[in-house]
């Protein structure tokens, strides 16, 4: 009976890990609101929910909060909170001890969410945004260059993770190995250098501070990141960029970043089988695209004319590259972990099967323990779908050169028929000579 007991407290256990998992559906209202535009009403939607999150999910708490203050227009809000979400990545990059062993023995849920390499990317790209906003170019420079930084780190931040789990690979018992093969060992190499985005940004500020060798420089940049990353860039390079280069003092430019679409969200894999009689099932994430409806976007500048932006980064397509080499590590550890609660069951029916031969116990006792063995192994594997919900999918960026003077622009979106879905209007807006005048836009759709 005390044996019955203890799987069943296995079960309960198994069961509150997973009900513990964070649940999309704390997104239900501010989706509603972010669709219509209306970024205010969604941020106040998630602030009263910030109990929900709960503690391990702080990261995604101040990223959601601070990217929706952000697109509200509340710059210094958005640049706290996404400076906290940045801060407790780097802090959860370190998992206390107590967190690893659970997160090797139940499910990757049950850690503090570190939040993704490409978040902590794209968090300098919007406090950089912000601090524009907030006219202190000189902190949006530093935010420019800590997106080099961290893209330079992640070509080193894995290789002891990497080494460790083929160490646990080549330690497994040599039937098991043969059985799974070299599934749980590829893991892919890291392939994303440069962010055309944040080049284009930094050229903007460069224009702004009239230091013109640095914006061709980075107007270079731009140029290499389509050139060398081809599968990340597999689309036209901008070419009326370069039209920054020749604003003069006396001229009034207008710049406009816009951001569509919508960053992909992550679903789960779920792989099971069975090694001789040990049965193994393991769950792991990945990455799946959330199609936009917009398809170009064209800026109307009144008693003017329209011009049309280009695209410049396809911030999906880099979230899906740099997760890759996580998914491929997150992959083999959910492997190994799936692998230890089988092999762990198995063991343990052996031995209440000794036992009960010597002691007389019936053979049933045996075959619940396999049975709660496996169901625990069923219920407690469960992927971590945690994802930042608000991050846009695509930029597109573009700028004209008008007299200085107050003009009133809208920025529509078109689908791929041309017909506008969604429009936003700037009305009075300033365009003064040798200064930089830019206008963000947003469709998350």
């Amino acid at each position: 009976m005390k044996k019955v007991r203890a799987g069943f407290s296995v079960l309960v256990f198994a069961f509150l890990c997973f009900s513990c998992a964070f649940s999309p559906s704390v997104y239900k209202d501010s989706d509603g609101f972010v669709e219509q535009g209306d970024f205010n009403s969604a941020l106040s939607a998630l602030i009263e929910k910030e109990k929900t999150y709960g503690k391990k999910n702080q990261v995604l708490f101040y990223l959601d909060t601070g990217l929706l203050s952000h697109f509200s227009g509340e710059y210094e809000d958005s640049t706290e909170r996404l400076s906290l979400a940045e801060s407790k990545i780097l802090e959860n990059n370190t998992i206390s001890i107590s967190e690893s062993v659970m997160s090797a023995v139940v499910n990757d849920n049950s850690a503090t969410y570190g939040g993704e390499d490409f978040e902590d990317i794209y968090i300098n790209i919007f406090k950089a945004l912000n601090f524009y906003h907030l006219g202190n170019l000189e902190s949006g420079m530093v935010e420019v260059r800590k997106i080099d930084n961290k893209i330079r780190l992640l070509t080193t931040k894995y290789e002891g993770i990497i080494q460790e789990t083929k160490k646990e690979f080549d330690e497994l018992d040599s039937s098991i190995k043969d059985s799974i093969g070299q599934g749980g060992q590829k893991l892919f190499s890291y392939n994303f250098s440069n962010s055309a985005l944040a080049r284009y940004i930094s050229m903007l500020y460069y224009r702004h501070l009239g230091q013109m060798d640095d914006v061709r420089i980075d107007l270079q940049a731009v140029d290499k990141a389509f050139s060398s990353q081809p599968h990340l860039y597999p689309f036209p390079a901008p070419q009326k960029i370069k039209d920054e280069l020749n604003v003069r003092p006396s001229d009034g430019r207008l710049n406009i970043i816009s951001f569509a679409g919508r960053f992909p969200v992550k679903v789960e894999s779920v792989v099971s089988f069975f090694i001789d009689t040990v049965y193994v099932k393991f769950a792991f994430p990945e990455l799946k695209a959330r199609p936009s409806v917009v398809s170009s976007v064209e800026v109307e500048v009144e008693n003017v004319g329209t011009f049309t932006l280009e695209k410049i980064e396809d911030m999906s397509l880099i979230a899906g590259e740099t997760f890759n080499q996580k998914r491929d590590i997150i992959y083999s550890r959910s492997l190994l972990r799936g692998i230890s609660k089988g092999v762990a069951t198995a063991a343990s029916t052996v031995a209440v099967s000794q036992s009960g031969a010597q002691n007389g116990d019936t053979a049933g006792l045996a075959m619940l323990v396999n049975i709660i063995g496996n169901i625990y192994s069923d219920v407690s594997e469960q992927a971590d779908l945690r994802l930042s919900r608000y991050f846009p999918g695509v930029a597109y960026v573009g700028g004209i050169t008008l007299p200085p003077g107050i003009y009133n622009v809208r920025v529509n979106y078109k689908n791929k028929n041309g017909y506008v879905i969604y429009s936003e209007y700037f009305k009075d807006v300033d365009v003064k000579s040798g200064d930089l005048n830019l206008r963000e836009s947003v469709c998350l759709r």
